[in-house]
């Protein structure tokens, strides 16, 4: 598949982790020679609503969290492969195993905004 543009809309709190992740995960190579440079990205937020002030915060907070942990990931992860390794069968996003932990461990104002 060959993208040519790509629209991602996402709450103002994601905004810099979305804009981190998509950005590096586009200019991972599959081989030496081969980038997606061809691809533009546009990128569009909206509101953050229906969350209270002290949920935002969390979320805010957590998202901060996260981009700290994409740019150490982006100093190590450099092809698309290794990409797919990790995405695949490292992040504990997708390893039903530690589904129900990992959402144990955020506090409970986190949790209630998913």
């Amino acid at each position: 598949m060959e993208l040519h543009r790509l629209t991602v809309i996402t709450n103002d709190f994601h905004m810099t982790q979305t804009t981190l992740i998509f950005d590096w995960i586009f200019s991972l190579s599959t081989s030496a020679i081969d980038r997606c440079e061809k691809c533009s990205i546009e990128y569009f937020t909206v509101s953050n609503q229906d969350m209270t002030d002290e949920q935002l915060v969390a979320r805010i907070d957590k998202a901060h969290s996260a981009c700290e942990d994409v740019k150490t990931k982006i100093q190590k992860i450099k092809k698309f492969s290794q990409m797919a390794q990790f995405l695949f069968i490292e992040h504990g996003a997708y390893k039903v195993e530690f589904l129900h932990s990992r959402r144990s461990q955020l506090d409970s104002l986190t949790a209630s905004t998913y």
